[in-house]
């Protein structure tokens, strides 16, 4: 997970599902090893919360540690929140199991002395409370003053549906598919780490900033940030006056002294281009372009937002390209 090789796309919004889907298989593996080489120190009636155990810790330290290398924690913020995400997230497992096989065992028959059955119907209880674990867990990590009021039931509504997910996908996979519990396994796994992370992680957009490309004329190359601090607004200013303005151009280039500027309002992460001349400034993207040229009966300028890699004409000569890339970038 390198901030620095996922481009600002809708691709985005897949990584931490390939992600967390990549660790969970990673684990599996190791859990087939552990069968295989005889180191099973657990009676049979553990088996389902061992691997349920291991299915919550996979997911929780796989979102962990992907957001730790986005944002670059220290090693000792590493462990503490991968400890923290980690017990929470397995004590709960631990604790939804014992629930779902007490109530199974008064609404479904055996289900208390045969813990082999692996029927759909006896284990969806234990897939709805690995989901619901995973985003306990990961709830006790995240900074609550910085989401909106909404987050919570976002994390447990994506835990409920990556359960039912997995247990669907693990059925379908053991019983229609490929029919060994083996090959399932790995299904289920994957399946629960790549259907948590599409509906509830992705990469987060203050991450990202604006930046303004010159693209012809004399400063060809030279590019400006437009980075919002402390969540304040932040406005650049674009013209050939050279004393004062964030990017300036030669006055031979046709560009007015104040041409036009571009806005970052970080409460919502939008760019917004304000046109601040009479003469030509124009944004084109594919299929769509607008003209800003300011209207002196107005009382306002006219703005249009922004998006990644548009263009912006000023005057006949200059073009610039917008652009969002990683905030570290320089």
């Amino acid at each position: 997970m390198n901030i620095f090789l996922i481009p600002y796309t809708w691709v985005r919004h897949f990584q931490f599902a390939i992600w967390s889907a990549l660790c969970g298989l990673i684990a599996w593996w190791m859990y087939l090893l552990t069968m295989t080489q005889g180191w099973i120190f657990w009676s049979a009636a553990w088996d389902a919360f061992v691997t349920n155990a291991l299915l919550v810790a996979s997911v929780v330290c796989a979102n962990v540690l992907g957001e730790a290398s986005l944002r670059r924690w220290t090693i000792g913020v590493r462990i503490r929140k991968l400890l923290l995400a980690g017990s929470i997230g397995v004590g709960t497992c631990l604790l939804m199991n014992w629930t779902w096989h007490l109530v199974a065992s008064m609404m479904l028959e055996d289900i208390g002395s045969v813990y082999h059955i692996v029927a759909l119907k006896y284990r969806w209880g234990d897939f709805v409370g690995a989901g619901l674990s995973m985003a306990v867990g990961l709830l006790t990590v995240e900074k609550w003053k910085e989401r909106p009021k909404s987050f919570v039931l976002q994390y447990l509504l994506g835990g409920v549906f990556a359960g039912l997910s997995t247990g669907a996908m693990w059925s379908i996979t053991s019983y229609y598919g490929v029919q060994d519990l083996y090959w399932a396994g790995a299904v289920m796994f994957m399946v629960s780490g790549a259907s948590f992370g599409l509906a509830v992680r992705t990469i987060p957009d203050d991450l990202y900033v604006g930046w303004v490309r010159i693209l012809s004329g004399s400063r060809f190359g030279h590019r400006i940030p437009i980075d919002a601090k402390d969540k304040r607004p932040k406005e650049r200013f674009i013209g050939s006056y050279p004393n004062g303005l964030d990017m300036f151009f030669p006055f031979e280039e046709q560009v007015q002294p104040l041409h036009g500027s571009i806005v970052h309002l970080p409460h919502n992460n939008t760019y917004t281009l304000r046109g601040l001349s009479q003469n030509h400034i124009k944004m084109l993207r594919m299929l769509e372009w607008a003209k800003l040229n300011y209207n002196p009966t107005s009382s306002v300028p006219l703005e249009v937002e922004l998006g990644n890699c548009d263009r912006v004409e000023l005057g006949e000569q200059v073009t610039v390209e917008f652009l969002i890339l990683p905030r570290e970038e320089r």
